[in-house]
C-alpha cells in the first residue's frame, strides 16, 4: 500500500529492447534474461567473432590488439551507460541499472571507460539502497520512531544532493505525511527547524 515505485518495474532485458539494443545483447549477461529467440547474450551488445561461449569470448577479447580491445570497451562501456541511465533516470529500476552495469565483460573492465560504470555503479547503489530505507520506515507504522526518525532525516535534506532529487523521495514526503497526519508531520518538520537554527547559533559563535 505505500509501494515508492512509479509503477510495474520493466526488466532490464525490456528495457534494453526499448531503447532500440537487442534481448540477446547487453541484456543477456547483465539482467540475467534470455533473448526472444532464448539465447543468452553478451553484456554490452553482440559478441565478438570468435564463438564458444565466454572462453570464445574471452580469447577474441584477447586477440585483439590494445587499441581494438579500448575501442571495443568503449563502444560497449557508452551502450550500457545509456542504457543503464534510462533504467535509472526515466524507469526508477536502481536495481536492473546495477545488474546491466555488473554485466560488462571482465576482460575488458581494465579499460578507462569501465571507472565510468563503476562510478555509475555506486551513484545507482545508492539510489537503490535509499529507496529501500523510506520504503521501510513507512512500513514499520506510524507510530514507529524509524518514520518519525526518517520523516527528520528527510526534511532536513541529510544526505546526497542527488539523493534529495529522487521521485521517490517526493512519494515518501506525501505518503509519510498521509499516514502520520498534518499535525505529527509538521511537528516532526519544526524540530528539524528548532535543531536547524541551534546549530547556526553554534556555528556563529552566539550563545557561548
Amino acid at each position: 500500500a505505500w509501494a515508492l515505485f512509479s509503477g510495474g518495474e520493466p526488466s532490464a532485458a525490456q528495457a534494453v529492447r526499448d531503447s532500440g539494443g537487442t534481448a540477446d545483447g547487453a541484456a543477456g549477461d547483465a539482467a540475467g534474461e534470455a533473448g526472444d529467440d532464448g539465447a543468452e547474450g553478451t553484456a554490452g551488445g553482440e559478441e565478438p567473432s570468435g564463438g564458444g561461449g565466454e572462453g570464445g569470448v574471452a580469447a577474441s577479447f584477447a586477440s585483439m590488439s590494445p587499441a581494438e580491445r579500448a575501442a571495443e570497451a568503449e563502444k560497449r562501456g557508452d551502450r550500457l551507460l545509456a542504457q543503464a541511465w534510462d533504467l535509472a533516470y526515466e524507469r526508477e529500476d536502481y536495481e536492473g541499472a546495477v545488474r546491466l552495469l555488473e554485466g560488462f565483460p571482465r576482460e575488458l573492465r581494465g579499460e578507462a571507460i569501465f571507472k565510468k560504470i563503476e562510478e555509475k555503479l555506486r551513484l545507482y547503489h545508492s539510489f537503490a539502497g535509499f529507496r529501500k530505507r523510506l520504503q521501510k520506515a513507512l512500513e514499520e507504522g506510524k507510530d514507529s520512531p524509524a518514520l518519525a526518525q526518517m520523516i527528520k532525516h528527510v526534511e532536513r535534506e541529510d544526505f546526497d544532493p542527488d539523493l534529495d532529487e529522487l521521485p521517490c523521495v517526493a512519494r515518501f514526503r506525501k505518503k509519510a505525511r498521509e499516514l502520520v497526519g498534518d499535525e505529527r508531520y509538521d511537528a516532526l518538520e519544526l524540530e528539524v527547524s528548532g535543531l536547524d537554527e541551534v546549530e547556526d547559533m553554534q556555528s556563529e559563535g552566539i550563545g557561548r
